[in-house]
């Protein structure tokens, strides 16, 4: 039997929910806002125009997605045993970056993504535990329950977004995006260590 929670946050089941509890369970993944309809379409017209700076992505975990960094990409080999992230000039854009700072003033950088989701996966080191996503679009973002799960993990929580959230999660739990729509944009926000 699946438990629906505020903001369309779901689990698996009533009898997780007690081996939640147990593991003193916290927060893993939370939609903090959702935008209006007018907000998400101005956002992805301004992302549309700026579709040129997409790039085919490197990651194993998102084969055949397009995306491109803002405001400084991240050396994803960095940040490793205590060791400075290190980071490269990555595309300005002076009406995405700022409104990007006004949802998570600590961000460092940010990943814009258009198309297929992602496979099970953890950010690498460059990044904070905390993570936010602007999902623009419909999908299913999927989070382990527990921080060193296997891959595949046994045990996962859910969101069926449609279009809008902003997320906040624990980036450092296995995650991943399925059932992503085709012209779905998505924006991944980081905040450094």
């Amino acid at each position: 039997m699946i438990v629906s929670f505020k903001n369309g946050r779901q689990t698996l089941s009533t009898e997780l929910l007690a081996i939640f509890i147990d593991m003193e369970y916290s927060m893993i993944a939370e939609i903090l806002y959702t935008f209006p309809t007018p907000k998400i379409l101005e956002i992805i017209h301004h992302l549309e125009t700026q579709s040129d700076h997409l790039k085919e992505d490197i990651s194993n975990y998102a084969p055949g997605r397009l995306r491109y960094w803002l405001h400084q990409e991240p050396d994803l080999r960095s940040g490793r045993n205590g060791s400075p992230v290190q980071y490269r000039p990555a595309i300005h854009d002076e009406r995405l970056w700022p409104f990007i700072k006004q949802l998570v003033p600590s961000a460092s950088c940010a990943l814009v993504a258009k198309g297929t989701g992602i496979n099970w996966h953890r950010d690498a080191s460059y990044a904070h535990k905390t993570a936010h996503i602007l999902n623009l679009g419909s999908a299913t973002f999927q989070i382990a329950v527990k921080r060193n799960s296997d891959s595949p993990p046994a045990l996962y929580d859910q969101l069926i977004l449609t279009g809008g959230e902003l997320i906040q999660f624990d980036c450092k739990h296995l995650h991943r995006s399925i059932a992503v729509a085709n012209d779905r944009w998505m924006i991944g926000i980081w905040q450094p260590k």
